[in-house]
């Protein structure tokens, strides 16, 4: 991992996508995922939020040697025009062409549309399809969604990653799944990835057999960071930018984030800062500063997320910081004086649809791992 060039800067990132000299290792996921594109396999790449899938996806894509990828992230998607438009721009961006050579590309192979383009201060090309009267809509989102392996066939295997793809849901719900899935299922030059954060709608969507994605490809969690390689990177990046740390608080850092990545990120972000009026010597009475400090960043945030809920909502998270296993039980509805059953559920849904709880195995924890402390101090107040 690299962890050299600091100096006086702050040595950690977080709440964007991270790149080297800021990305902790992760060269076995790197490896597995660039042999399966490779080799020509579809990917369903999946975790909570803030794990870093995206930072891994973008570091996967700069490692391939070839100018044929594109990024697509659902969250901008808003309309079927709106993702037809940023599809194309994405696919042909990638690839150092004029603009004569980018629109006779589209004439050609996206019949109805007429493209025009404009640029923004940087002379940034943006391309946007004007569908024709008498064109069908449909037609020409077909011509769209074949355009990766028309280009293949021209230019050589092409590698697309759709982000949070579970939104694809808000475009015509199971029709425009069905209509990608009519026309990718016959790529050949083509590696898809499939990534999402809402893993229980990402999930269904390619393991449900009456969905139109089923069983397109590998399925690939991403996991948390091993313990001892986050030690390593945490440990460097103090040390590199001449800082005193120990062990114990450097496990404590980890313990205290969950061990996900943004939030180890942004808690040892806070903690440098801190350590700068500290003589730079960093322990746990600093790190209790840090996370204070976090505590009341994020206040009003917090404020607005609990004043959201709804109160078998907050009663559910009150009782989820105390017990996460076994919640639809009576005896936890009695323990934690829950309502029914059918109510528990439909409060945990709604937040994990919110981001606020993940499934983990039998477990439900946080998404944010200092939003529970919050809890606890405005509920002891």
């Amino acid at each position: 991992m690299t962890v050299m060039g600091y100096n006086s800067m702050n040595p950690f990132r977080y709440g964007t996508v991270v790149t080297d000299p800021y990305f902790v290792n992760r060269e076995k996921e790197i490896k597995e995922i660039l042999a399966d594109l490779i080799a020509g396999h579809h990917l369903i790449i999946y975790a909570p939020r803030r794990f870093g899938k995206t930072s891994l996806i973008k570091k996967v894509l700069k490692s391939l040697d070839t100018q044929n990828k594109a990024y697509i992230d659902f969250f901008q998607v808003t309309s079927q025009q709106r993702f037809m438009d940023i599809y194309t721009n994405s696919l042909l961006k990638t690839k150092k062409y004029s603009a004569r050579t980018i629109s006779d590309i589209i004439k050609k192979f996206i019949k109805g549309v007429t493209p025009t383009v404009s640029f923004d201060s940087n002379g940034t090309a943006t391309w946007k399809l004007n569908i024709a009267p008498a064109a069908g809509r449909y037609e020409s989102l077909l011509d769209v969604l074949d355009l990766p392996q028309k280009l293949a066939e021209k230019y050589g295997h092409y590698y697309v990653v759709f982000d949070e793809f579970q939104e694809i849901e808000k475009l015509n719900g199971s029709n425009f799944e069905k209509q990608l899935r009519s026309i990718i299922q016959n790529h050949r030059n083509v590696s898809y990835v499939f990534m999402g954060s809402k893993t229980h709608l990402l999930l269904n969507m390619f393991n449900n057999a009456d969905r139109a994605f089923y069983n397109i490809g590998k399925l690939y969690p991403v996991r948390k960071i091993e313990h001892d390689v986050m030690m390593r990177y945490l440990s460097l990046a103090f040390d590199n930018t001449g800082f005193r740390i120990n062990t114990e608080t450097l496990i404590k850092i980890i313990e205290e984030a969950h061990n996900i990545p943004h939030y180890v990120q942004y808690l040892a972000s806070i903690l440098w800062q801190i350590g700068l009026e500290h003589d730079k010597i960093v322990d746990e009475q600093t790190l209790d500063k840090a996370i204070n400090k976090i505590l009341d960043n994020q206040n009003d945030y917090y404020l607005m997320l609990y004043d959201n809920l709804t109160v078998p909502q907050r009663n559910l998270l009150m009782a989820l910081i105390q017990e996460n296993t076994n919640i639809f039980s009576r005896n936890y509805s009695q323990k934690y004086n829950l309502s029914s059953g059918s109510s528990t559920q439909r409060a945990l849904f709604a937040l994990i649809d919110a981001y606020i709880i993940e499934k983990s195995g039998n477990e439900y924890l946080f998404s944010d791992p200092f939003f529970p402390k919050y809890l606890r101090l405005r509920n002891s107040a």
